[in-house]
């Protein structure tokens, strides 16, 4: 069955759905630009501005940008806050420090979280070099005790390796 339409009836049809259109892409622009993300990478720069394809190298960088994005009553945006951590391994020298203003709400969270499918491992330690490690010196072997093998205690100059 056709339906004859007049010109008015027909421009008020299409206005209504140009409405509708544009009500439906600002609403979904609004919820996009809400919430805010970060990325970080070993390989990543902290001159850059921490997106996708130019993270961070830091966890403290996407931290203090994080906290940057504050308005002036302390709120986040709307959505909250995700860093992506990607894969590799981040060598820590110290401690990851948040603290309250590092907080997040159930309505406004700050996750912090592993890209899907890539491994993170954060490494709190020192690398040591396997050949700085060296046989007793005479010195060290007579201070073993009788029940275990010298040749088989290696020692290491922990002055050089820069742990004392």
């Amino acid at each position: 069955m056709c339906m004859k339409m007049t010109a008015s009836a027909l421009s008020c049809m299409l206005s209504a759905t140009a409405i509708a259109a544009l009500l439906i892409s600002v609403i979904t622009f609004q919820q996009t630009v809400r919430a805010a993300e970060f990325h970080v990478s070993p390989g990543g720069d902290d001159a850059s501005p921490g997106t996708e394809e130019r993270p961070f190298a830091t966890l403290e960088m996407a931290r203090d940008r994080m906290r940057g994005l504050r308005d002036g009553n302390g709120a986040l945006p709307e959505g909250g806050v995700t860093v992506w951590v990607h894969g590799g391994v981040y060598m820590r020298t110290g401690p990851f420090l948040l603290s309250a203003e590092d907080s997040g709400t159930e309505k406004v969270p700050i996750v912090y979280r592993a890209v899907p499918g890539e491994k993170v491992r954060l490494v709190g330690g020192k690398l040591i070099n396997p050949k700085n490690w060296k046989p007793l010196s005479e010195a060290a072997r007579k201070r073993v005790h009788p029940n275990v093998n010298p040749d088989a205690v290696l020692e290491l100059d922990v002055e050089r390796e820069g742990l004392v």
